[in-house]
């Protein structure tokens, strides 16, 4: 390769100030991961578990047992006879990633094969989609305002509003 060897630049972006903004990452984790990224400072390999030790002091471990039907004692506990219909572990992690895609690519979408219908999602938190409507195929992602995304700054979810949407493509 012709790239080992050679230094090459590397842009941090600074944690938000809003806990919301972070997720799903845990915001207080972002900010210490930051301050020992010291800014113009080449990276040396041998201090990656010295900075990683610094963001992770203490390493928090979850008690998965309360969750688990098996537990390490031989016995078996079925608190509630329910249906999940979330995973407890997308509940315990607080992920809720969907897809979301342009309106403009809707028809593309709706007629393409798996591998461009990948191409053209769009990872988004569904607290910013949760009120716009869904494609019936595929992954049923949900349909953005095309203004709510640019190939320079990528998805803008302060711009995903019903007033956004293209009359163009909307049915009359």
């Amino acid at each position: 390769m012709d790239t080992i060897g050679h230094i090459k630049s590397v842009y941090v972006i600074s944690p938000p100030d809003d806990i919301k903004l972070a997720l799903p990452y845990n915001l207080e984790v972002l900010k210490r991961t930051f301050d020992v990224l010291n800014d113009g400072e080449i990276f040396e390999e041998k201090l990656l578990q010295e900075k990683i030790d610094n963001v992770f002091p203490s390493i928090d471990f979850m008690d998965i047992e309360e969750h688990s039907i098996f537990k390490s004692d031989g016995k078996i506990s079925i608190n509630k006879l329910t249906h999940r219909s979330k995973s407890i572990l997308f509940e315990l992690l607080d992920i809720d990633s969907v897809s979301c895609i342009c309106e403009a690519d809707l028809e593309e979408y709706d007629n393409s094969d798996f591998e461009r219908r990948l191409e053209l999602e769009i990872p988004i938190r569904y607290y910013n989609v949760a009120k716009m409507n869904q494609s019936l195929k595929g992954n049923k992602p949900y349909i953005i305002p095309d203004k709510a995304y640019s190939k320079e700054l990528g998805l803008i979810a302060s711009m995903i509003k019903e007033e956004n949407f293209d009359f163009k493509y909307q049915l009359l």
